[in-house]
């Protein structure tokens, strides 16, 4: 699941940021660090 949000990341980092800070603990740390790995 990390990998497909980080590459979602590049077309839409706004919604990526919203849907991790939304999940918050749900998402494990792994899938939460991939998610965000591009975005600034």
């Amino acid at each position: 699941m990390g990998w497909a949000l980080r590459d979602y990341s590049r077309t839409d980092p706004d919604e990526v940021c919203r849907y991790v800070d939304a999940m918050g603990p749900a998402l494990p740390r792994l899938t939460q660090r991939e998610a965000c790995k591009h975005l600034g």
